[in-house]
């Protein structure tokens, strides 16, 4: 009964987060992705990841580790930008690790707050994406060019973490060698508020 009880608690996680991909996508092509602009710690949204994909990391048989350099993770080193969004960038960019990570190499957030006017959030993994891939890869609706044997997705997440990015006006870039993949994001330290991707 357990068993079967976590299988439609994921599958109800599933579909939740497949409806809300969508309403985003509407939300993104209205040009009404708006973002709130309160103080937010990035230490506190990292450990919110960390807890939120433990199990999923476990039965892969990966680790997340995380790091930090400069002052972004003490406590009380705050932030202006929207935490809701930006949990929702990363746990975008760290669901797309384990999903496509291998098990030699762990899944590492890296946390770089040394630049007075920045911040910078790396999500690595192990594997290479195909060179003719990396230019698409913040592109809706890329599911049917997963490898095959694969679960197909429908390739939103990548494209909404990318438009959450650009909403908060910072950016962000794959690179893909020595069988490592890194997303780096960038963020200004203050995020205008009620911004939205046109």
């Amino acid at each position: 009964q357990r068993r079967h009880l976590r299988t439609v608690q994921q599958a109800s996680r599933s579909l939740l987060g497949l409806l809300n991909d969508i309403l985003d996508i509407s939300k993104v092509e209205a040009g009404k992705l708006e973002l709130e602009s309160i103080p937010f710690e990035p230490a506190q949204i990292i450990h919110e990841i960390r807890v939120l994909f433990a199990e999923a990391a476990r039965q892969k048989g990966l680790r997340i580790e995380s790091e930090w350099a400069g002052a972004s993770g003490q406590p009380g080193q705050r932030y202006l930008g929207d935490p809701h969004r930006l949990c929702q960038m990363l746990s975008n960019l760290v669901g797309n690790a384990l999903h496509h990570g291998s098990a030699d190499h762990p899944v590492r957030i890296a946390v770089d707050g040394t630049r007075p006017e920045e911040v910078s959030i790396t999500v690595s993994n192990g594997g290479t994406i195909p060179a003719g891939l990396l230019p698409h890869l913040f592109d809706p609706f890329r599911g049917g060019e997963r490898e095959p044997g694969r679960h197909q997705g429908l390739g939103l997440g990548l494209f909404i973490a990318h438009q959450i990015v650009r909403a908060h006006r910072g950016a962000i870039e794959a690179k893909s060698q020595d069988n490592v993949t890194t997303f780096r994001v960038t963020l200004p330290r203050h995020a205008p508020a009620r911004s939205a991707v046109a």
